[in-house]
């Protein structure tokens, strides 16, 4: 399959609602199994089909998040184990700052 065109969408620590919807458009436009290896990952051993999406989900992943942030995900081996620590760092942080404003 072809990769379409253009940059992954950056992500510099800020406003992680609007780059998680824009990252995940990126990797379904990669390929739909490369968003699957994202959003909810393969079960059971992995085939060697199932790597080369995972692959290429942590490889733009990796392109499109800041040395920063990549330092705090940069040792997981699967796609959808980066998504889910992104979130729960980001989304944790920023319902903590949104009670902290109350």
């Amino acid at each position: 399959m072809t990769r379409m065109g253009g940059s992954p969408p950056h992500f510099e620590g800020k406003n992680f609602a609007y780059w998680k919807v824009h990252m995940g458009v990126y990797l379904d436009a990669i390929a739909p199994e490369v968003w699957i290896a994202t959003k909810t990952g393969f079960t059971g051993n992995l085939t060697s089909e199932q790597l080369k999406w995972n692959a290429k989900a942590r490889n733009a992943i990796f392109e499109a998040i800041s040395e920063e942030v990549f330092a705090r995900v940069n040792d997981i081996n699967l796609a959808c184990d980066i998504w889910k620590e992104l979130i729960e760092i980001h989304e944790g942080l920023e319902l903590n700052m949104m009670l902290l404003k109350c």
